[in-house]
């Protein structure tokens, strides 16, 4: 990010990508006075104070509803690297109605995928949680962003770039239309396609696998509702989806 002033000595902002790196755009970077670099760190302040910020008569409510729910928070990702911390209780009402551990899911995904790093810039991640946040914003405090939302925001660039080939993609966007629990198959196979995107090897490896008790962390959205019944549809569509061809079970995942 970079701030200049126009002729009227107002501060203009502009957010620029390795302006230094691109021979075309070096003659930019006398046009800004002052520079300012952003660090993954600036990414997470940026989106809480930006996106996700609430009105202060309205946070001790939504602290008070989270409390309620501290069982199936807690039980996200259990046993990964990325799963619950004890930090995370500090910042549960400032990343809702994003998840602290899926918040990590995202970020292990967009290294995972995005190796030019086009997509992990701010103003994507910026781009990608606002509209996340807008399908749920008008539900009910406990509601969360599932984390299949990031396929669904990804898809289109992924094909474009070899990542995603469009054949899968389209077998995944005709699941939803495939009726009764085609919506849940369609997003299960996203889901499943990001965590496939996620390195297995040494310390890389956050312990994240495409089985039903964690694909169903993922997905669930309404953290009011007994998990239980979705779980038990996510077991069925898996099934359903192995038979079919569709994924392949490995062993008892």
């Amino acid at each position: 990010a970079n701030v200049s002033t126009d002729q009227n000595a107002n501060p203009v902002g502009a957010g620029q990508n390795a302006l230094t790196d691109v021979p075309l755009l070096q003659k930019l970077m006398d046009r800004f006075t002052i520079r300012v670099p952003l660090s993954d760190a600036d990414v997470e302040t940026v989106t809480r104070k930006v996106l996700l910020a609430k009105k202060p008569a309205v946070i001790e409510k939504v602290r008070a509803e989270l409390k309620d729910y501290t069982g199936e928070v807690s039980r996200q990702l259990q046993g990964t690297k990325i799963g619950e911390r004890p930090e995370d209780r500090d910042i549960l009402v400032e990343d809702y109605p994003l998840l602290p551990v899926r918040r990590r899911f995202w970020e292990e995904c967009f290294r995972a995928i995005d190796a030019a790093g086009t997509k992990s810039q701010l103003r994507s991640q910026l781009r990608i949680i606002h509209d996340a946040v807008a399908v749920i914003a008008d539900r009910e405090v406990g509601c969360v962003v599932p984390a299949d939302a990031l396929y669904e925001a990804l898809a289109p660039e992924m094909v474009s770039t070899g990542v995603l080939l469009r054949e899968i993609n389209e077998r995944i966007i005709n699941l939803a239309k495939e009726g009764a629990g085609g919506q849940l198959a369609s997003r299960i196979c996203g889901l499943v396609f990001l965590i496939g995107k996620l390195p297995r090897e040494g310390g890389a490896d956050v312990g994240v696998r495409a089985t039903k008790e964690m694909i169903a962390d993922l997905l669930v959205d309404d953290l009011r509702e007994d998990s239980g019944k979705l779980r038990e549809k996510i077991g069925v569509a898996l099934d359903k989806l192995a038979s079919t061809g569709v994924l392949m079970k490995i062993g008892d995942v």
